[in-house]
């Protein structure tokens, strides 16, 4: 982290009144202004008649971080003006916006550091009809979805922290320079963001895109999901302030099933602060992010945030057709893919219905399946993405923390930025002896893992302490022609089908 260190002396007389240091956004020809000013108590004016006081004051430039309790990596956004809103926007009008400093995630809360605050009891589980893998460590690293505004405010709050106002989101995505997507002034690819012309069909691992990130290094303001902020929703609140009222809260960024165009930085989204979606989920503003003592325990990790630091043994999978037939009226085919074992495989096969395995990869490493659809004219199309698993990383630990070659863990030494801090998040318990925060549960919240990253799990128990994480994902296609089933000759047995081929839960009746 770069820091300046200046040596800033208080004079005794003061040539203007006092003001508070508190964050505050502003919008410079509305009233009120556009988000809220958070209210702390005024410092109190020196008295002139004694010696000047010698303070030493740490200014942070733009893009500095700071690694929070969570594990979540907190990005350094300036005060300073900007422009949000477009020219002639109905509900965003190109307006002149400043902000006080702040820091905020620099990635979105993904469901591994969601259910760290459940585990405590701070949270509730997100809706799982819009998050049904939630649990499952594949997705660890994916932004948590099916959570409310409410359940979004309660985590932050658990962090200390707050959902970001509209301005200061907007600041984060489009920089100093008012870029209109987070990268700058191009059109967004796949590169840089997960969204419709993509074809993921869901979120990606909340680090997959960094060609994609803001000029403050922050991850995903376009694409994966969706983000609440605290504003509430209303259309001219860029010309009479924020609104007070309202059911619909402000989301921004777009998603996963987003078009280009809502992918723009500055455009504006709204939902009812109940709802839950799949493509919906949140990242935080913290205040104070030295206001909690450090952890006593922390996983080690590799430095670096992208998925380019890692040296990966990921092929494209191979996908070959060995038989296609029809049966009972209904095409069928039959594929091989060769793949790496445990490596997690996702189909996309149209129009057909669905592939069932036949055949477990033996020494040649080619799983065989059969896929069957139920209309007579089938153009196929196959394709597959192979979700490939990084390998163990090198242990290493952030400042003020030694590597435990019993525990595999990172332990605190008793340095660190924070170190005067006695406080603790709610779960975790102030060691006097060590001055570090510890819990005494052996949960999944004791050992966090920076985003995008996670640690392995075997029917719902930890299985180390090193953080792993998974690159998604290469995609082979394939497209085979078309099966009608006049096409095959009739064998004899009066179905009118061909080539005859049943496939079962053993594996055999096919070729």
């Amino acid at each position: 982290m770069k820091k300046i260190f200046l040596i800033s002396i208080l004079i005794s007389i003061f040539v203007a009144s006092c003001t508070s240091g508190t964050p505050t956004s502003s919008v410079s020809n509305v009233e009120p202004e556009l988000a809220p000013t958070i209210e702390t108590e005024s410092q109190p004016e020196p008295d002139p008649t004694k010696a000047p006081v010698l303070e030493e004051a740490v200014l942070y430039q733009a893009g500095d971080t700071i690694s929070h309790f969570d594990g979540t990596t907190l990005v350094y956004i300036p005060a300073g003006e900007f422009t949000m809103g477009v020219e002639k926007g109905e509900d965003n009008p190109k307006t002149a916006a400043s902000t006080d400093e702040f820091w905020i995630y620099s990635t979105e809360v993904t469901n591994a550091q969601y259910a760290q605050c459940v585990a405590t009891g701070e949270c509730s589980l997100p809706d799982i009809a819009n998050n049904p893998n939630y649990a499952e460590t594949f997705f660890a690293s994916h932004p948590v979805s099916g959570v409310s505004h409410t359940q979004a405010q309660a985590y932050c709050g658990w962090v200390n922290g707050r959902l970001p106002s509209e301005i200061e989101w907007e600041k984060t995505a489009r920089g100093p320079e008012s870029d209109i997507y987070p990268w700058g002034e191009a059109a967004p690819t796949c590169n840089e963001a997960n969204f419709a012309d993509c074809e993921e069909g869901r979120s990606t691992n909340v680090i997959s895109h960094p060609d994609g990130r803001s000029f403050y290094d922050a991850y995903d303001m376009a694409g994966n999901v969706f983000e609440w902020v605290e504003d509430r929703y209303a259309a001219d609140a860029y010309i009479n302030g924020q609104a007070t009222e309202g059911e619909e809260r402000v989301l921004r960024g777009g998603s996963f099933a987003s078009s280009t165009e809502e992918l723009l930085a500055y455009q504006r989204f709204s939902a009812k602060a109940e709802e839950s979606r799949n493509d919906l989920g949140f990242r935080c503003v913290v205040d104070e992010p030295d206001y909690f003592a450090p952890m006593c325990v922390q996983a080690p990790i590799q430095q670096g945030h992208s998925s380019q630091d890692f040296d990966l043994n990921c092929p494209v999978p191979d996908i070959k057709q060995t038989s296609q037939y029809c049966h009972n009226g209904k095409p069928y085919i039959n594929i091989e893919i060769n793949y790496t074992l445990g490596q997690f495989v996702d189909f996309d096969v149209s129009p057909y219905k669905g592939c069932t395995i036949i055949g477990e990869p033996g020494n040649t490493g080619f799983a065989k399946y059969a896929c069957w659809g139920d209309q007579e004219l089938v153009p196929v199309s196959l394709s597959i993405s192979q979700d490939c698993v990084a390998g163990e990383l090198n242990p290493t630990c952030g400042e003020g923390y030694e590597f435990d070659l019993q525990s595999q863990t990172c332990v605190y030494k008793g340095e660190g930025e924070n170190k005067n801090s006695n406080q603790c998040p709610v779960g975790y318990a102030f060691d006097s002896e060590t001055q570090c925060c510890s819990t005494a549960e052996k949960e999944s919240y004791s050992v966090s893992c920076p985003p995008g990253y996670y640690l392995p799990q075997w029917n719902g128990e930890i299985m180390g302490s090193t953080c792993f994480t998974m690159i998604e994902s290469h995609t082979s296609g394939i497209g085979y022609g078309s099966c009608t089933i006049k096409d095959k000759p009739d064998d004899g047995d009066g179905d009118g089908g061909g080539d005859e081929c049943v496939p079962d839960a053993t594996g055999g009746g096919c070729p």
